[in-house]
């Protein structure tokens, strides 16, 4: 694939059109009333003829077809595929790389598994024009970025948040870690932690500082229903091993030093900061499962044009 901007990445070639139109005439079925089941048989064919790489980009810029890609008789052939895409995954065919960890991805609650490859996808894109070696290849990067973390992949978010911070364009960088902590549960949580942490230095703020440890213990308390979000999100790396990468060896330690930061004793922090946590990772967790219980449709995000895509990115 040539190096492209994002808007010629979009753009469908007539060829790519037309053999993209038993799905197209699929996604109108859809649209009518639903599949039947032989419908349903034709759409999984159609889905493992036609080119992954075809397929994203013109879900990207058609709402219909990336409905339809959300059906949930495909779930099965997405997670796969989705499996397949980590580091070092067990294949039927053939056993994982010697003297590497295995590590396979996994579906996750809060986010649909389409969104997931689409975004890995697409950050694929950004991490090829990167290191294009004419400037003008590798000034198309950016758009992939901003493009892969709005579908919701952590190292987009993770990598935006992380320039934000450098550029101190605070706000930018809250948003990216708020949307993290929303799709990524523990890994955001710590994210957005560090990044308040970062703020309330800044502006020396002791209420920032709560705020901080508060985050800490969120994502601490969703630890334990965070498991394939967590390994999506470090890809395989446990807990302690991303945390210590990011300089948070000691959270024992980070947790008591905020709260002196903050002005508190650690026994408020135990009797009620930690009750309040507990009771937002509960909040958190009830509101993914009800949402997951009442979803009637295959995929929850909003659904955008090229034009609306191309035109948020370059805001």
């Amino acid at each position: 694939m040539p190096y492209q901007t994002l808007q010629q990445f979009l753009k469908l070639k007539t060829a790519e059109k037309i053999s993209l139109k038993p799905l197209l005439e699929l996604s109108e079925a859809l649209e009518q009333g639903g599949l039947s089941s032989q419908e349903q048989v034709a759409l999984a064919s159609e889905i493992e003829k036609i080119d992954f790489a075809l397929l994203i980009r013109a879900a990207l810029g058609n709402p219909k077809l990336n409905t339809l890609c959300k059906h949930p008789s495909l779930n099965d052939i997405w997670n796969e595929k989705w499996r397949l895409c980590g580091l070092n995954p067990p294949r039927t065919e053939e056993p994982p790389q010697a003297g590497k960890p295995i590590h396979e991805y996994k579906p996750q609650s809060t986010l649909h598994t389409f969104e997931l490859l689409k975004g890995i996808f697409v950050y694929g894109q950004y991490k090829r024009h990167l290191k294009a070696e004419e400037s003008i290849f590798k000034a198309y990067a950016p758009s992939y970025l901003q493009l892969a973390a709005y579908l919701g992949y952590f190292p987009a978010l993770g990598g935006l948040c992380k320039q934000a911070l450098a550029q101190n364009s605070l706000n930018n960088a809250l948003f990216y870690a708020s949307k993290a902590a929303e799709l990524y549960w523990t890994p955001g949580y710590f994210l957005l932690a560090i990044t308040t942490y970062t703020l309330a230095r800044q502006d020396h703020n002791e209420s920032f500082y709560q705020t901080a440890l508060l985050q800490l213990i969120i994502a601490e308390k969703l630890m334990p229903h965070a498991e394939n979000m967590i390994n999506n999100a470090y890809q395989g790396k446990s807990v302690a091993t991303a945390l210590a990468e990011a300089g948070l060896s000691d959270l024992i330690g980070l947790k008591q030093e905020l709260a002196r930061l903050a002005g508190l004793s650690m026994s408020w922090v135990t009797s009620t900061l930690y009750k309040q946590a507990e009771k937002e990772a509960k909040k958190i967790v009830d509101e993914a499962s009800s949402n997951n219980k009442n979803e009637d449709r295959p995929g929850s995000k909003e659904e955008m044009s090229e034009i609306e895509i191309s035109t948020r990115l370059s805001l």
